[in-house]
């Protein structure tokens, strides 16, 4: 500190200027008051006066330049309304006079007092004020480069202030970045011009990072600062790759995304994408996938290259998502698809996908579209033991989140050795019968017409014998993978047989014949009764074994009205009164007997359809020949029991009437 300022400060000290009027009037105030050009100087003040409740508004006040008179220059006055560059700070009502004059002039050197006055009062101006001392203040430091900033290469820095007041200690301060103080620099003052030197060797981490250098006056709290950013160059330091898609999150099969590399690096960096030995050259180092595809999916990394060198960076893995395709299916552990019963099977499902994909297996059903889903794991469907229950179609269905993707159908065919056979007859037919896989041959051990037909897996053989012979029939049924043997069936001669169904077919188709016979012959019987015009009593009598009746050449004969048949065989017809050779049943008239009148009438009215006979008295011995007879009429008619009739009728059964003497029946 110079001579001249501790002369002022002591004086600063020492001076209380007061004016006492009676010990009630002051003004206090603070002197001197050093400031820097351009800053704010601030005049603490205060006063006093011996009335108490004056108002403000009744209090004049004023700073005046000294020497403080009624004419000299008035620096602020509350009754004008401008003041320019000039607050007052104060309160009159407090008592408080305090003032500011903002940014300073070095014009602005003077001593100051303050006079107030109270209305129809009095007045009263604080000498000898207060003393304002204006320093000039230091331009803003400037901050020049030696040469061109590098990384790592060593240069210099410079900052300088100018209008540098002499009696002012002003020193110049660096600081670094983050605010870090640099002590390594030293301040040299010349002409009013204060320079410092900085040596620095940059690196490329402080590329646009930010230097400062201030100018610093502690007495006065002054401090003003220029701040520069570092342009340091260097070939391409640190990058790192942004992608950029529009679903964030993943990278899904025709998404738009973007690869972005990035470098710190000046000057700026070009930039070549590479994925494996393909380059992609890009301006502003951002490669751009308008649809991306799987075939897209790969390791990436970039290269920044500039004058000073150039560098490439980490890798990054593009794996695009996508649904199942290209599925495939293949049986492990075989080099054929031949598949034989009994084996342990593996099918294997694979596909292509990202995400990886969940691959099921079905069994297609034989009678319809539908599909049965099958036990796998991991795509692998294992059977065990495999029957022929598992031959048919398989298909595997892959999936994940994005979508499915089913296989075409996989024919499994499974080849297994005939497992049964079975032999079977058919008169002189025998019928052999397998099932195997591939169809199986058949042989016989007998020798015959023999044929064979095949469908699907199933064979069957006929063969057919052209003798009658007794003999045994055994087959064989046989494939690649093995064969069978049915049991040996043994058998007869069927001729004798064959007679027997010829016979009893004979007579079943005659008793058929007969019955159409019989039932035509009904219908005329009864169309015949209808139309006939006396009421003759039509009995049908069943005959059994009735031989051929010979007629005697005497005249005097009883059977004349009896009706003889043609043929010893049974046969069943109808009967009318002289209807011709062709009965088989006659009807006889019997005279009436006074001895068996009674009798013969009885026995008619009591004849019946069923096991009706006709009662003779015992001395009548020509009736001896008359068997029993049965009707099939339902009931006789009234003509054969009218009891005033001379005459009855019967219906007889005449089998063993040959050789009987006509002769004993008279008319």
């Amino acid at each position: 500190m110079s001579i001249s300022q501790c002369i002022l400060a002591l004086v600063t000290m020492c001076l209380v200027q007061s004016t006492v009027d009676q010990g009630t009037w002051n003004v206090n105030v603070k002197s001197p008051v050093q400031v820097l050009q351009g800053m704010t100087a601030t005049f603490n003040c205060s006063f006093e006066h011996p009335y108490q409740g004056i108002r403000s508004s009744n209090i004049a006040a004023m700073w005046l330049k000294y020497p403080c008179e009624n004419t000299s220059p008035i620096l602020y006055s509350n009754d004008r309304p401008n003041n320019d560059g000039v607050t007052f700070i104060g309160n009159l009502e407090t008592k408080n006079c305090s003032l500011q004059i903002n940014d300073v002039r070095i014009n602005h050197t003077e001593t100051y007092c303050f006079r107030f006055e109270i209305k129809d009062k009095d007045q009263w101006t604080g000498r000898p004020g207060v003393t304002l001392t204006v320093k000039a203040r230091p331009s803003k430091p400037i901050i020049s480069l030696s040469s061109e900033l590098v990384d790592g290469v060593k240069t210099k820095l410079t900052c300088t202030s100018s209008e540098i007041d002499e009696q002012v200690n002003f020193i110049l301060v660096w600081h670094y970045l983050n605010g870090e103080f640099l002590k390594k620099h030293r301040s040299t003052l010349e002409n009013r011009k204060l320079n410092s030197n900085l040596d620095f060797t940059p690196s490329f981490r402080d590329h646009n990072k930010s230097i400062k250098c201030s100018v610093v006056s502690r007495v006065y709290s002054f401090e003003d600062e220029t701040v520069k950013i570092l342009k340091v160059k260097y070939a391409p330091k640190n990058i790192t790759i942004q992608v950029n898609s529009r679903s964030r999150q993943e990278i899904k099969e025709y998404d738009w995304v973007s690869l972005t590399c990035a470098s710190n690096s000046n000057p700026e960096a070009t930039y070549t994408w590479t994925k494996r030995e393909k380059s992609f050259n890009t301006k502003n180092g951002t490669l751009v996938f308008e649809s991306i595809s799987p075939s897209d999916s790969g390791i990436y990394h970039c290269t920044a290259k500039n004058y000073l060198g150039n560098q490439s960076s980490e890798a990054v893995e593009i794996r695009v998502q996508y649904a199942p395709k290209n599925i495939t299916t293949h049986m492990e552990g075989k080099s054929k698809m031949e598949i034989k019963e009994g084996d342990d099977i593996s099918f294997v499902c694979t596909s292509q996908s990202y995400p990886d994909a969940n691959h099921s297996w079905y069994k297609k059903k034989e009678d319809d579209d539908q599909i049965m889903a099958l036990n796998s794991t991991k795509g692998t469907l294992l059977l065990h033991n495999i029957s022929r229950r598992d031959s048919g179609l398989y298909i595997c269905t892959a999936s994940n989140y994005l979508g499915n993707k089913t296989s075409e159908d996989w024919q499994i065919t499974v080849y297994f050795k005939p497992s049964q056979i079975n032999l079977t007859q058919d008169g002189m037919s025998f019928h052999c019968i397998t099932e195997a896989n591939p169809p199986a041959m058949i042989s016989w051990n007998s020798t015959g017409t023999v044929t064979e037909v095949h469908n699907d897996t199933w064979t069957i053989s006929t063969l057919i014998f052209q003798t009658m012979a007794s003999g045994c029939v055994s087959c064989q049924a046989q494939n690649r993978f093995g064969f069978i043997n049915s049991e040996e069936q043994c058998f007869k001669s069927t001729q004798g047989a064959l007679v027997l169904i010829v016979i009893v077919g004979s007579f079943a188709a005659i008793l058929l014949l007969l019955g159409i016979f019989l039932w035509i012959q009904k219908k005329y019987m009864i169309r015949g009764k209808k139309m006939e015009d006396d009421s003759q009593c039509v009995i049908h009598t069943e005959m059994q074994n009735l031989p051929e009746i010979n007629q005697t050449n005497n005249s005097d004969v009883v059977y004349e009205n009896l009706l003889t048949s043609e043929h010893d065989e049974r046969k069943l017809t109808f009967s009318k009164k002289h209807s011709g050779n062709a009965l088989v049943y006659a009807s006889l008239r019997f005279p009436y007997v006074n001895k068996i009148k009674k009798a013969a009438r009885s026995n008619s009215i009591q004849a019946k359809p069923r096991d009706a006979q006709v009662t003779a008295s015992a001395d009548v011995a020509l009736y001896d020949n008359i068997p029993l007879f049965k009707t099939i009429n339902t009931e006789l008619g009234a003509a054969c029991h009218d009891p005033e009739e001379t005459t009855h009728y019967a219906c007889i059964n005449v089998d063993n009437l040959k050789g009987q003497t006509a002769s004993k029946i008279k008319q």
